[in-house]
């Protein structure tokens, strides 16, 4: 075997190739290959939720196809989405190919709001163009379904939230599920709740130390709770990894998720 040695070009080129194998491997990849999550926890309604979180369809790198078949095999009885649709007015389009998969799976949407939703010059717009899709919007609100009350809290990072009108029509017969955007809501809930879904904080979506100190994002984080299953003297609550990226369009040690809640 003879061995031709690399010119300085060409060493260059493939020392550079490989730095971008690697960004791409530790980097992008994390956003494209989705996980979904599976949680099982007995609230005793016998239900299967999928929870979707953070789109912020501007910076998605997850088809609407990948959803499309999650929900032909997992067959859900609702859809719950916990905020962050998107801040840009110019990708309604993009975010109706989304909205139209849940649409053509005839499952039940609830959604509340996210802080990036409020960011939209005309949030008003934003509403009417996600209830098109025949999604309900639940801005600190409740709605009574077949066996379980689902209550919406409307986004607290924004100055949104108002648990006690969102809990004002909510019964004592009937278990209580909470959707909401910013889970540091629980540490200023006052009723009780079986379950609640909340999304905001993308895992981290960088894993790398004092992240949160840089970037500080209330007190649940702060205590080191930014994603998964937790539990307050009130309820249960599970923070979603999110499907999308906020300000630099990577995820580092943690992938994109969307979430089977078997209830």
């Amino acid at each position: 075997m003879i061995l031709i040695p690399l010119t300085p070009i060409a060493a260059a080129g493939l020392i550079l190739l490989a730095i971008a194998a690697l960004v791409y491997a530790l980097l992008i990849l994390p956003t494209q290959w989705l996980k979904l999550e599976r949680i099982r926890f007995d609230a005793g309604l016998g239900i299967k939720a999928l929870q979707l979180s953070d789109l912020h369809v501007e910076r998605l790198r997850i088809a609407p196809d990948k959803i499309k078949r999650i929900l032909e095999r997992e067959k859900p009885d609702y859809i719950f989405i916990t905020g962050d649709f998107t801040k840009l007015p110019e990708q309604l389009p993009r975010l109706g190919r989304y909205l139209a998969v849940l649409r053509e799976s005839a499952v039940p949407v609830y959604a509340v709001l996210g802080n990036h939703d409020y960011q939209q010059p005309k949030v008003r717009r934003l509403i009417r163009f996600i209830e098109q899709y025949g999604i309900r919007l639940l801005r600190n609100e409740s709605v009574v379904l077949p066996n379980f009350q689902l209550v919406g809290i409307d986004d607290l990072s924004s100055g949104k939230s108002n648990p006690a009108l969102a809990f004002s029509k909510v019964l004592e017969d009937k278990p209580v599920i909470v959707i909401t955007h910013d889970p540091n809501v629980v540490l200023k809930l006052r009723r009780p709740f079986g379950y609640l879904m909340a999304g905001h904080l993308h895992g981290r979506q960088l894993i790398v130390p004092l992240f949160f100190q840089f970037r500080p994002m209330g007190p649940l984080p702060a205590m080191g709770i930014f994603k998964g299953l937790h539990t307050t003297v009130n309820g249960v609550y599970y923070i979603s990894k999110g499907m999308g990226q906020t300000a630099f369009n990577a995820r580092f040690l943690v992938r994109s998720e969307v979430t089977i809640h078997e209830l």
